[in-house]
């Protein structure tokens, strides 16, 4: 996954020209968070009942990373 979410960075901000790339998870997905944290997203913050999922509503997490943040990754 992490090869994956590499190349959609890479696709989003180099061919797209996006300036932000979002990711929401489930507040209790443990391995998506450290995914994202790995790979310099930053959490941004907590959404109280965000989605509605098997008939209940559950919190979710939002994740970002800006364009900047990527390059300076890249770059160092």
């Amino acid at each position: 996954m992490s090869e994956v979410l590499q190349e959609i960075m890479r696709f989003g901000f180099d061919d797209l020209g996006l300036n932000r790339i979002e990711a929401y998870i489930d507040s209790d997905n443990i391995r998506s968070r450290y995914l994202l944290e790995k790979t310099g997203f930053f959490e941004e913050g907590y959404l109280k009942q965000c989605f509605y999922e098997k008939g209940q509503f559950v919190d979710a997490v939002l994740f970002s990373l800006l364009k900047e943040q990527y390059r300076d990754k890249i770059i160092r």
